[in-house]
């Protein structure tokens, strides 16, 4: 991928930046910043989907950095997508129906879901920051072909110094806002990078509404495992419904 080969040259400019930067924790400067087009992004390959890899999605398990709360991002089948903590969030799902039978997809729409109370309702939205969210972990939104109206409108690469460490950085921009991923690159391949920072800008803002620590990454073709997959964005199946 393009991107691997231009990670190299960002480094050095990271790590100069990190001499200075060194005693300021979550620094969001950006160095070595170039344009990047979807199809050439980790961001494309977390977000894949076709009829091969039916039952995958792309999951992360946070921390949000303002007050500590573990938050569940998980997306299954580039359909539906879990937000929220391990008993409360809220489900989204989109018109990118694979199986032909409703019960193997959630109605689009908005729901919010209380898994210890056992229910879900329907609501008009999400909010600001979970949008971002949704729609970076939505960005494919087709079935073998991306769907331009899911994708990103714009997307950057860059090299950052963040908390004493280099990280691959890839920025997506959408109409609800921005999403920034960190990665530890452990090699040259996709499957080699780990997402370790994500950072969620609201339009017009030039400061994080919302910062959040990955503490688990899953993707297909990642090690690792799927629970969070399997468990999260099919929530309101065994939910009941509420007014």
């Amino acid at each position: 991928m393009k991107w691997v080969k231009r990670f190299a040259t960002g480094m050095l400019a990271a790590a100069l930046s990190l001499a200075l930067l060194c005693g300021c924790s979550d620094s969001t400067k950006l160095d070595n910043v170039k344009e990047l087009k979807y199809e050439d992004s980790i961001l494309y390959l977390r977000t894949r989907w076709n009829s091969s890899v039916g039952g995958a999605g792309w999951a992360m398990e946070c921390t949000r950095l303002s007050n500590g709360q573990t938050i569940i991002m998980a997306e299954k089948n580039q359909q539906r997508i879990y937000i929220g903590t391990k008993l409360k969030g809220v489900v989204r799902g989109i018109e990118n129906y694979y199986y032909p039978s409703g019960r193997y997809n959630t109605p689009a729409g908005t729901y919010q879901v209380d898994r210890k109370a056992g229910t879900y309702k329907k609501i008009e939205k999400l909010d600001a920051v979970d949008q971002v969210i949704s729609d970076l972990f939505l960005s494919y939104g087709g079935r073998s072909t991306p769907n331009p109206a899911c994708a990103p409108t714009k997307m950057e690469e860059a090299s950052a110094a963040r908390n004493g460490e280099t990280y691959y950085v890839e920025r997506a921009e959408y109409a609800s806002g921005t999403a920034v991923v960190y990665y530890r690159m452990e090699g040259p391949n996709d499957i080699d990078a780990e997402a370790k920072y994500l950072d969620i800008y609201l339009p017009g803002q030039k400061t994080p509404r919302a910062r959040f620590e990955v503490v688990k990454e899953e993707a297909y073709g990642l090690l690792g495992g799927s629970r969070l997959t399997n468990e999260y964005p099919d929530a309101m199946k065994t939910l009941t419904e509420v007014e």
